[in-house]
């Protein structure tokens, strides 16, 4: 699904487990983002804890199915990745 600028959309990860081992298991719950997705930029800061520059966007993050977004409940705006997410559009937000 091609995400466009300036909507607002639903993202849901399935619940799941990943087995490690017989004895080790790990579950996760139902992650739910309400998010409008923002023009991804030109340059981004790198950063490696010591230093930080501005570096040309890479191109994985140039690829359609990261999205620059706003995360409407936290207010927080992060990289998603629309490929690990059942995403629909949503409608009054």
């Amino acid at each position: 699904m091609k995400l466009s600028i300036g909507v607002s959309y639903l993202a849901i990860q399935a619940a799941g487990q990943i087995v490690i081992s017989e004895s080790e298991k790990h579950d996760f719950d139902e992650k739910r983002i309400e998010f409008e997705v923002l023009k991804k930029p030109l340059k981004i800061l790198a950063t490696d804890d010591v230093s930080e520059k501005e570096i040309d966007l890479p191109d994985h993050l140039k690829a359609e199915e990261w999205n620059l977004v706003h995360n409407i409940v936290s207010g927080n705006t992060h990289w998603l990745n629309s490929k690990q997410y059942s995403i629909s559009e949503l409608h009054g937000k």
